[in-house]
């Protein structure tokens, strides 16, 4: 009776963490990634930056805004690649941030508004 037991156990602890993760994960785990919805790609030709620092500081700066999905920014190509919902957050809110670290930041690309 003990060896059956004993066999079962792995079977039972892998259906308690399975679950564990259906119940952490929730809908999730079975429905599409509603993060993702309404949600738009904006790249700004910025220039000033001369290194790995000022990226940070772009990245940051933007990052704090409510609505920045990801922010992507390279000193080596002066750009700034920022996905956002448009709803929450303007391209002009994403520029100021920038320029409020003293570069110059112009809207190259928006697949999210009219320009």
């Amino acid at each position: 009776m003990n060896s059956k037991i004993a066999q079962m156990l792995p079977v039972v602890a892998a259906l308690i963490v399975v679950l564990g993760v259906a119940v952490w994960s929730g809908p999730r785990l079975f429905a599409g990634d509603e993060s993702n919805q309404d949600v738009a790609t904006a790249k700004f030709e910025v220039d000033g930056m001369t290194c790995g620092g000022c990226e940070v500081a772009v990245r940051r700066s933007v990052k704090k805004l409510d609505g920045i999905e990801t922010v992507e920014a390279s000193h080596k190509e002066g750009t700034a690649i920022v996905t956002y919902h448009p709803e929450e957050v303007t391209t002009d809110q994403i520029a100021d941030a920038i320029r409020s670290l003293g570069y110059q930041a112009e809207l190259e690309s928006d697949d999210g508004e009219e320009m």
